[in-house]
C-alpha cells in the first residue's frame, strides 16, 4: 500500500507547474462557489424576512417600485371586489392603501452625513395586514395626529428617532411629528422605515394619490 502513495507523491513533485495550476484552479472554483452560495443564502434570508407570503402588493401598471407608482382612490376602491381577500371580524377586506415618500435625516455618529429615509403613510388596517410588525416600545400612532412610529433599524441609524424625538416632515418641512412608538418586523425592510398617519402625511406633502395597496390573501 505505501508504494502507490509514494509514486503519486513523487509525480506531484516532478510536475510542479501542473500541480500548482491544478491547486489554483480548484481553489478559485471553491471560492467562487462559496461566494455564490453565500449570496444566494443572503437573498433567501432577505426575502423570507421581508413580509408575509399571504400579502400581495399592488402597484400602478408600468410602475417598477412604490416610488414610481401613482394610484387614484377610485382605483384602490375597485380592489375591494378582488376575490379571496381576507376579511376582519367586521367583514371588511384587509386591504391597506399606503403612501410612500422620502425624507432626509442626519445619520447617528456621522457629523454632516445624511441619508434618505422612507416614510410610509398608513391607516389602522395596515397593522392587520402587516402581521409581522411587532411593537417593542411605546404605542401605535393615532390617525389624525402628528405622530410617527419608527422601525428598530431606522431608530439605530438616524438622529431624533428615539422615543419622544421629533422630526420635521412635509413639502416645506413645516410639520413636526413626534415619535410615539418603535417596532420590529422580523428583520425585514419595514424596520428601516418611518410610519405616519396616511391622511396627515398626504396633506403635509400635498399628495392625493396612493403609492401602493397591500392585500392579504
Amino acid at each position: 500500500m505505501p508504494l502507490p502513495l509514494y509514486y503519486n507523491w513523487r509525480n506531484l513533485l516532478r510536475r510542479k507547474l501542473s500541480t500548482v495550476l491544478t491547486f489554483v484552479v480548484v481553489a478559485v472554483l471553491v471560492l467562487v462557489l462559496s461566494v455564490l452560495s453565500s449570496f444566494a443564502a443572503g437573498i433567501r434570508a432577505s426575502l423570507a424576512a421581508s413580509g408575509s407570503n399571504r400579502n400581495i402588493m399592488v402597484l400602478k401598471p408600468g410602475a417598477t417600485a412604490e416610488s414610481t407608482s401613482l394610484m387614484l382612490q377610485e382605483e384602490v376602491a375597485r380592489l375591494n371586489q378582488t376575490p379571496d381577500i381576507a376579511r376582519d371580524a367586521a367583514g371588511r377586506p384587509l386591504i391597506s392603501p399606503e403612501l410612500c415618500v422620502q425624507t432626509s435625516l442626519p445619520r447617528l455618529g456621522e457629523e454632516g452625513a445624511s441619508a434618505n429615509v422612507a416614510v410610509r403613510g398608513v391607516d389602522d388596517v395596515a397593522f392587520a395586514v402587516h402581521r409581522e410588525l411587532r411593537l417593542i416600545e411605546g404605542r401605535r400612532l393615532e390617525q389624525g395626529q402628528l405622530e410617527i412610529m419608527v422601525g428598530k433599524a431606522a431608530r439605530d441609524r438616524y438622529a431624533n428617532l428615539q422615543m419622544n424625538g421629533e422630526i420635521a416632515l412635509g413639502r416645506l418641512s413645516n410639520r413636526t411629528f413626534k415619535v410615539v412608538g418603535v417596532f420590529e418586523a422580523a428583520g425585514g425592510a419595514l424596520e428601516s422605515e418611518i410610519w405616519a398617519p396616511r391622511s396627515i402625511l398626504s396633506d403635509a406633502y400635498g399628495r392625493r394619490f396612493i403609492s401602493s395597496a397591500v392585500m392579504r390573501a
